[in-house]
């Protein structure tokens, strides 16, 4: 007749206990066995993934802050124009002929934390919704300073007040310098002032160059730009 293995009590509940010979109990993962009821043997507990986790290598952190960093830095640069209450142009920076009967007093406009590596900047003003098929440069400023921070209110008609070394280019009026807005009548049109920062001292220009013509040779020279919009309607 077979014996049976005797059976042990510890801690709460029996269980048989039954010796094996030339075998070990065999594990699973990191999981340790325990005998039920005893206080003093608790099972090591089976971390998964964390192999994977360890693997992250901290130069991808690193990467990941440099991005971000990176992006609030270009939206950072700004532009705002403190002579247009309200985001629209009132009336001394209207035009003052075609119909209108403004002062034609070109705006302050202001901007801050330009890309590094900045060396000039041109400033524009462009009527996006003029009836021409292809827009209306209303005021271009070329070859301002890196140091700059402004173009004042009537700098568009008065060059002296001009950052030394800025340069007016023709406007789709003809000629260099402010032409205020004038939209037709019933019409309330957007104007998009921006600043551009550039990598270079200068544009080379051709001779009566027009907005179209900057627009080119900034891009190929911008490295990033500032915009707002305002609004002008009669």
């Amino acid at each position: 007749m077979r014996e049976e293995a005797p059976i042990l009590r510890r801690g709460v509940g029996d269980f048989p206990i039954r010796p094996v010979i030339g075998s070990a109990p065999k594990l699973i993962g990191r999981a340790s066995m325990s005998l039920p009821g005893d206080p003093t043997l608790k099972p090591r507990p089976i971390h998964r993934g964390r192999r994977m986790h360890r693997s992250i290598h901290p130069a991808l952190f690193l990467l990941c802050g440099l991005a971000v960093a990176a992006t609030g830095q270009a939206a950072d640069f700004s532009v705002s124009v403190p002579d247009a209450p309200g985001g629209r142009f009132a009336a001394p920076q209207f035009l003052d002929k075609m119909g209108c009967t403004g002062g034609n007093v070109s705006p302050r406009i202001t901007w801050s934390n330009p890309p590094a590596g900045t060396r000039s900047f041109v400033v524009s003003v462009y009527d996006k919704d003029a009836m021409t098929g292809s827009g209306w440069w209303h005021w271009v400023v070329v070859n301002v300073p890196a140091r700059a921070t402004e173009l004042p209110a009537g700098a568009g008609t008065d060059p002296k007040a001009l950052p030394a070394g800025a340069l007016q280019t023709n406007t789709d009026g003809g000629y260099p310098g402010y032409g205020g807005p004038c939209p037709p009548v019933g019409q309330t049109h957007d104007y998009v002032v921006t600043v551009k920062a550039l990598k270079v001292d200068q544009l080379q220009l051709p001779p009566n160059a027009t907005g179209a013509m900057v627009g080119m040779m900034s891009n190929l020279q911008s490295l990033g730009q500032a915009t707002t919009i305002v609004r002008a309607g009669r």
